[in-house]
């Protein structure tokens, strides 16, 4: 399939590409509609508009593909390439109503704070952007008879005890009165609020709990560990870990997660949440560490440790092991393909390109 150029990075346009060619994705569901990603300029909604792009030119769908942000300028640049194949920029802060009430099919609500600074330096603006932000989603949603995706974390899960599996079912610990606690009782209660309206307002509306994501398209600011490390790779820096790194979690490339969130949107049963991650790449922070300077070759990077007073770990999550399972997501036909050696090979690669 012939998809235009939407990127400079060689790996992530192979990474679109690769979107756009699946299968298994039910794009003829998407044919002539009208698709909202909120919070577009971000990591997952920057690939997913530009996902979209790609099949909407390889395919020939005719899709209208909202991207929604804050930012016009900051969105304009990023997806000048995607403009002539369906994406429009739609301003719109989520923590305010939509500014328009109709001509939407479809929405993935992908904006939210992410930063583990600001969870604990603006735990207020975290919480509010969180359920502000998808009230008004799900408030547009009811005015439009619009499906729904909402994207929330496997930080839901808490702190539980030892190594279970953790299906949707599953939860453990989250403690109320901890700053962090502004990003999982928020996305807990964004959660609460999705299966609310399902009921109550017969909404079409699914919850995507994504484990730790990352991969090609990751932005210079990002803070998420596996970036950070990986930049300090690339620039021949050692890799500084702020905890002991014994917290262990499950892990998921991006295209990966595109096609997962496009599977839950299309396939997934309303009012359901479903884990999006490779059940393959449980590791510890320390052993992801490790295995980047294997398959990196990072031979100029060492990993060292800071845990002084002060050295920032009151921003990271309280430690704990989430062993996350994505079997419900996979019933529905989605399969992650991409290991945690190829999630952090691709992933220096992008940066190094």
């Amino acid at each position: 399939m012939e998809v235009p150029k939407l990127t400079d990075n060689v790996v992530l346009q192979e990474d679109l590409a690769g979107i756009a060619a699946d299968e298994s994705v039910a794009w003829e569901a998407l044919r002539g509609k009208a698709l909202l990603v909120t919070g577009s300029t971000g990591l997952i909604g920057g690939v997913l508009v530009r996902a979209l792009a790609a099949a909407n030119a390889g395919r020939g769908l005719g899709m209208r593909i909202l991207a929604g942000c804050r930012n016009p300028e900051k969105a304009a640049e990023l997806f000048r390439a995607a403009a002539g194949y369906g994406v429009e920029i739609v301003e719109w802060d989520v923590r305010r109503p939509a500014p328009f009430d109709g001509g939407v099919d479809f929405i993935v609500h992908a904006a939210a704070e992410t930063s583990s600074r600001a969870m604990v330096e603006r735990p207020v603006e975290t919480i509010l952007t969180a359920v502000d932000g998808t009230r008004n989603v799900l408030e547009l949603a009811r005015r439009t008879n619009a499906a729904v995706v909402c994207l929330s974390s496997m930080e839901v899960y808490g702190s539980p005890a030892g190594d279970e599996v953790l299906g949707e079912r599953s939860f453990g610990r989250v403690d109320p009165l901890e700053l962090r606690a502004s990003y999982p009782e928020s996305k807990r209660l964004c959660e609460t609020l999705c299966v609310a309206a399902a009921h109550e307002w017969k909404l079409d509306v699914k919850i995507a709990r994504l484990v730790q994501t990352v991969g090609a398209g990751v932005p210079p600011t990002d803070t998420r560990v596996l970036a950070e490390f990986a930049r300090s790779v690339v620039a021949g820096r050692d890799i500084v870990l702020h905890t002991d790194g014994a917290s262990a979690r499950c892990y998921c490339y991006t295209a990966d997660a595109v096609r997962g969130l496009l599977t839950v949107l299309l396939k997934g049963e309303r009012g359901e949440a479903y884990n999006l991650g490779n059940d393959a790449t449980y590791a510890s922070i320390r052993e992801v560490a490790e295995l980047l300077v294997r398959v990196t070759s990072g031979a100029s990077s060492r990993i060292v440790f800071d845990l002084s007073e002060g050295a920032g770990h009151s921003c990271y999550a309280p430690p704990s092991r989430l062993r996350v399972t994505s079997a419900k997501a996979r019933a529905l036909g989605w399969v992650p393909r991409t290991d945690l050696a190829g999630i952090l090979t691709r992933l220096t690669r992008s940066l190094r390109g």
